[in-house]
């Protein structure tokens, strides 16, 4: 592993390395502490039907052990120095980030890189994880606005990759063997898929040497990032029923959004805002909650993702007051897309 090129602007700097890992770091020496971000492109999005679920497992499992370090010793370590280590996936990445006083950096970051490149799954591991996961799969499926809101979003992304949930299925998720972990794991940690951020209390030229030192033996991924296309908006409305014996209706709508590089990327987070991404002060709040009393709680929301988002807006109300409300979120859609925002709204 060899440092390629470094490029600067102001007081930071990105280095890029011949294995295809690429590091953006910025120096504060203020703070006695150092912070870590990392992203391995990909995640759930790159999954099969069959492996649905599984890379949210594997980023469950890499605090569960190395070749050298029990589960119990890795979390008595860091919490020991007072260092923190966490995984997390979504539908384009999985991401983890590290946490430490910058006087004991080096024993916290060699811990990180135990972890990501020489993880074991043990089997006792491996099931107390398939525990837990099927036990959020079972919680979420009693849960009516969960419900609602991963058929909302199968109905919008249709074929797409987006439409499966990251937690997988209770048959996907039961039926994993240690070696679908392992073949999951060898596919996510990639040097050639990891970009990290930096910032902290360090030198650079050393941080570099260090990156250099404990990254050494990662593995760099032979086969090129696929690339996913975007998401299809659309068209004509469809309404999607699950009936339930309930005395709310939880209702959610929902369709593409845009990425997150295009113009009109920012005017879009501004109109979320005043439409109902803003709390009590947005529009849906104030004409169904305050002036219409119809729900407690309604928003909209910009879910973002790589390839192309989804806009939402949910609420619950009595089930006998569904039409009524519905319309007047449909209405506040329609006012938005055809009326000019106030200037008094803007400046909120």
């Amino acid at each position: 592993m060899q440092l390629l090129s470094s490029s600067s602007s102001g007081d930071v700097t990105r280095f890029a390395f011949n294995n295809g890992l690429v590091a953006v770091v910025r120096p504060n020496p203020f703070i006695p502490a150092i912070a870590i971000r990392g992203s391995f492109r990909g995640g759930a999005s790159l999954e099969s039907d069959g492996d649905s679920g599984l890379t949210k497992l594997v980023a469950m499992l890499l605090k569960s052990g190395t070749e050298t370090r029990s589960a119990i010793q890795i979390a008595e370590e860091l919490d020991f120095i007072g260092s923190s280590i966490s995984f997390t996936a979504n539908h384009d990445a999985v991401n983890f980030s590290l946490t430490s006083l910058s006087k004991h950096f080096d024993r916290s970051f060699a811990i990180l890189a135990d972890l990501l490149i020489r993880s074991v799954f043990p089997a006792d591991e491996i099931e107390r994880a398939r525990r837990l996961a099927l036990a959020d799969i079972k919680q979420k499926a009693d849960q009516p606005m969960q419900i609602a809101w991963d058929v909302c979003s199968e109905s919008v992304f249709q074929d797409h990759p987006y439409r499966r949930s990251i937690d997988g299925s209770a048959t996907t998720i039961d039926t994993f063997t240690r070696e679908d972990v392992v073949r999951g794991y060898r596919n996510i940690v990639s040097s050639n898929r990891l970009i990290l951020s930096i910032v902290g209390d360090f030198e650079p030229t050393a941080l570099i040497q260090k990156l250099i030192d404990q990254f050494a033996e990662m593995n760099t991924s032979k086969s090129s990032m696929p690339v996913l296309s975007a998401p299809t908006s659309l068209q004509n409305k469809k309404v999607m029923l699950v009936e339930r014996d309930l005395t709310q209706a939880n209702i959610c709508f929902g369709n593409i959004s845009c990425k997150r590089n295009v113009p009109d990327y920012y005017a879009t987070v501004l109109m979320n805002y005043i439409l109902g991404g803003s709390g009590l002060t947005s529009r849906l709040t104030h004409q169904i909650r305050t002036q219409q009393g119809l729900a407690y709680s309604v928003y909209s929301q910009l879910v973002r993702r790589e390839a192309g988002g989804i806009f939402t807006v949910r609420m619950q109300t009595k089930t006998d007051n569904t039409v009524k409300a519905t319309g007047l979120i449909l209405d506040e859609i329609h006012r938005m897309q055809n009326e000019m925002v106030a200037e008094s709204e803007l400046a909120l």
